[in-house]
């Protein structure tokens, strides 16, 4: 009886895991270019939107350079230096691009809203988002050779962009903080051995989901502890920031709550975030700073200490103007050692 709770622990254990690792990457393809561009041109305020992949460079163009409305042309297929067709083949039920998203713990959102240095906590996540991106998902990409012998042939080029999203769903007309990474890769790659564009093949980026969100999550927290000094435990995939109360956490996670309540009642994990999902709101900079007012009156005077800059790990501190130790140096006077003439004129006079 020992051994069956044992594993029924385990099991559990493993299912909520799942349950909730599997939010934090999603990679899905997109049929619908008006779809896609009417998402991409729903602006939160003062977003932040950044563009990349090497496949900019077989087209001359600039990432840093590169406009919404260019990239729109690249959703349609178009190449936007000529007017041509970007890819030989231009279906009218093609695949227009992937939809990848990134999302961090719920304990990183709150960072990002209420620690005292949230900027550097949204780069960080920025950071790790195109990390991933550069090094574990645009060089899986690959274009299918038709001619010859048939198979997959890498290219490890792609163009995308990001958007780093602040807001989550509303639920029951409430909307909490949710900082997240949507990424959209075109579904373009340029084949160096015929010299032009083809459609994309992104199987290793299901294939290799556990790889890229271990790596997501790793990286995520070495910046948070290395650059910020940010104390985090835990390990793999299943960290928390340290100070962060899981109570502080459920407070902020209405939709969390209400897809545990879902799944609990025996629906899928599929569906059980996708039932009952509300449609998002076009809401100002006005609305925006009312929110993190709201937001901020949710915080009690323990999470407001949490929130505080934690001790650093590895050795480096919040505050370096404090020397290691100091508070050891102010128990007793400091005696003046005689063999050093310099120090024993100063302590004397």
């Amino acid at each position: 009886m020992l051994i069956a709770a044992l594993l029924r622990r385990m099991l559990s254990t493993h299912v909520r895991r799942r349950q909730f690792h599997r939010a934090m990457y999603d990679i899905r393809p997109a049929y619908n270019a008006k779809s896609v561009k009417n998402y991409l041109g729903h602006d939160e305020p003062n977003m932040d939107v950044a563009f990349g992949g090497d496949g900019f460079v077989h087209l001359g163009i600039d990432p840093a350079r590169m406009d919404r409305l260019t990239f729109n042309k690249l959703i349609d297929g178009v190449n936007p230096t000529t007017g041509e067709s970007l890819t030989p083949r231009m279906k009218a039920d093609r695949i227009c691009g992937w939809y990848i998203t990134l999302s961090p713990p719920k304990d990183v959102t709150l960072l990002a809203e209420f620690h005292p240095e949230a900027e550097k906590v949204r780069e960080a996540l920025r950071e790790a988002g195109d990390y991933v991106m550069k090094n574990f998902i645009e060089p899986t990409a690959t274009v299918r050779e038709r001619k010859g012998v048939h198979g997959d042939r890498e290219t490890g080029n792609l163009m995308w962009i990001r958007l780093h999203h602040v807001l989550d769903r509303p639920v029951d007309g409430k909307i909490m903080p949710q900082h997240h990474l949507h990424y959209f890769a075109v579904n373009a790659t340029h084949d160096p051995e015929r010299r032009r564009f083809f459609s994309t093949k992104l199987r290793s980026a299901w294939w290799d989901s556990a790889k890229v969100k271990r790596q997501f999550h790793k990286r995520l927290r070495d910046n948070l502890e290395h650059d910020i000094g940010i104390k985090t435990k835990g390990w793999g995939m299943n960290w928390r920031v340290e100070g962060i109360s899981r109570e502080t956490v459920d407070r902020f996670s209405l939709r969390g709550k209400e897809a545990k309540a879902h799944l609990e009642a025996g629906v899928s994990r599929a569906y059980a975030s996708l039932k009952g999902r509300e449609d998002k709101v076009k809401l100002s900079e006005i609305d925006v700073r009312e929110l993190r007012a709201e937001w901020f009156a949710m915080l009690t005077d323990r999470d407001k200490q949490a929130l505080l800059p934690a001790r650093p790990k590895y050795g480096r501190y919040a505050y370096p103007e404090k020397r290691r130790f100091e508070w050891a140096r102010n128990l007793k006077p400091r005696v003046p050692d005689p063999r050093k003439e310099a120090d024993y004129e100063i302590a004397r006079r």
